[in-house]
């Protein structure tokens, strides 16, 4: 529950539903399940739950059900059949875990664009923002500050979520001629495709600049993010500062013009993310679960 567009979307494409209170879990969490897989004679359960509990998973094995886990760092995991995580913090591969970028789901718009862009620019003329869907942390406003010392030259795209809170107010705040403000836009690969350099949390949105190789500083939002930016900056596709809740304008400002004025960074940071992050990740998941569980 509380994902009115995703069950709309899943609605569209015909599939059954089945609402489960966010504030169950054990028992009667288990008992939902049950029921679910039963009446249904499910032979495959896929979890998109961050920290799966042990007891949640057990449940799972005693139903003989194969199970898939996504991105699960609770102590669950251990018993899931098939274990997929783009951001852990190695690389690797084997009979049951799957980690590393080359597993990154992203969207078709990304993937129909990451052969369209071009050399990266000597000069830095545009760049993007965003900053997640919720601007987790507030970092937005000490972006903003960063952002208003660079040259006016530079376009800076800022893209805002829906779930940003008094969105509209940064740009009363910020009412300057190359500050271009873009609210929930449906074209965001297109607008990432147009830009020399991004600043991105480090959750999806990193990804989505890495598959087009657009330069790009990670700010954390959150101590998760932090991992999974230094994940990207050891292939080094990235350029990720650390987490810091209280970070200033300056440590974003300095290291923002340290990558605009240096050209030869920038190639190699677009050409090590395009390396990394291919947009076969779907398909290599599907191949892994059709081959060993089907």
């Amino acid at each position: 529950k509380g994902y009115p567009e995703s069950y709309e979307l899943i609605k569209e494409k015909g599939y059954l539903i089945f609402l489960i209170s966010p504030s169950i879990y054990n028992g009667a969490l288990n008992s939902q399940i049950s029921e679910i897989i039963m009446s249904e004679k499910t032979r495959m359960l896929i979890n998109d739950i961050k920290d799966t509990e042990l007891s949640y998973m057990k449940h799972l094995k005693k139903m003989n059900i194969s199970t898939v886990n996504f991105d699960d760092l609770g102590e669950g995991r251990i018993l899931a059949d098939l274990l997929f995580d783009s951001f852990y913090a190695e690389e690797k591969s084997g009979l049951r875990e799957y980690f590393g970028p080359r597993y990154v789901v992203l969207r078709d718009e990304f993937i129909r664009r990451k052969e369209r862009r071009g050399n990266i620019s000597q000069p830095v003329r545009s760049l993007a923002v965003l900053m997640g869907s919720t601007n987790a942390g507030n970092y937005l406003e000490k972006i903003f500050k960063a952002l208003v010392r660079l040259p006016d030259n530079i376009e800076c795209h800022i893209i805002l979520g829906k779930n940003v809170a008094n969105s509209e107010l940064y740009q009363l705040d910020y009412p300057r001629k190359n500050f271009l403000f873009h609210y929930q836009p449906e074209n965001i690969a297109e607008l990432f495709s147009q830009v020399d350099l991004a600043v991105t949390a480090g959750g999806i949105s990193m990804c989505e600049t890495c598959i087009l190789g657009i330069p790009t500083l990670v700010i954390p939002q959150v101590p998760h993010e932090s991992q999974n930016a230094k994940v990207f900056e050891k292939f080094g596709a990235v350029f990720a500062l650390d987490y810091n809740p209280d970070i200033s304008e300056h440590e974003i400002h300095t290291p923002l013009i340290r990558l605009i004025q240096d050209h030869e960074k920038r190639k190699k940071l677009s050409q090590h993310a395009r390396q990394i992050v291919d947009g076969k990740g779907l398909e290599r998941i599907v191949d892994i679960i059709l081959s060993r569980l089907m």
